[in-house]
């Protein structure tokens, strides 16, 4: 037990965080199991992070999905570069299993009014991204800790995109890219 009442285990699977101080487990009865109330730490961190969301400009929160970006795909053994600069159409080159694949990071930190995630998927000057800029385009809805990653002919022709990671039936057109990290692998082109 550390000094906020949050206990953590390392174990095979990873560490664990068993809920003390989530304000949801708080005002949740006492009486309820603490396996109900038990989240991986990438749950908690992600749920700890959008609490703090208010306020946060959008650069700040861009620099957070980057963030949330490079900790996904290092986890997964991919190595990122940094462009110098803003002015590239991408935020980082991956290299996975020796593919170089330019993405392009974007979020969406709440959800709509029907229940789903808008995500502008083009540049500033409204322009489509195209082939020549980007490679893929990796989507992030925060709140639902789900990442969908695009192929740049999915999105080449497109100015938003509206995920639905949280539906139980797929209002979605694009479920079918939910996690699907091997574009950035070179697996799916």
């Amino acid at each position: 037990m550390n000094g906020d009442g949050v206990e953590v285990e390392s174990g095979g699977g990873g560490i664990e965080i068993w809920a003390g101080a989530d304000p949801e487990f708080e005002s949740n009865s006492k009486s309820k199991s603490k396996a109900k109330s038990k989240a991986t730490a990438t749950d908690r961190s992600v749920r700890s992070t959008l609490a703090s969301i208010e306020g946060m400009t959008p650069k700040e929160l861009g620099e957070l999905a980057e963030a949330e970006f490079l900790r996904r795909a290092l986890g997964m053994g991919m190595a990122i570069a940094k462009p110098w600069g803003e002015s590239g159409a991408y935020d980082f080159i991956v290299d996975a299993e020796g593919r170089l694949c330019r993405v392009q990071v974007k979020a969406a930190f709440r959800e709509g009014p029907q229940g789903g995630y808008s995500l502008r998927a083009y540049r500033s000057s409204k322009q489509c991204y195209t082939a020549k800029e980007i490679d893929a385009l990796a989507g992030y809805a925060a709140p639902e800790n789900a990442w969908y990653l695009f192929p740049v002919r999915v999105i080449r022709k497109v100015k938003s995109l509206k995920l639905f990671p949280g539906s139980k039936g797929k209002r979605s057109k694009f479920e079918k890219w939910r996690e699907a990290w091997g574009v950035v692998r070179g697996r799916v082109r």
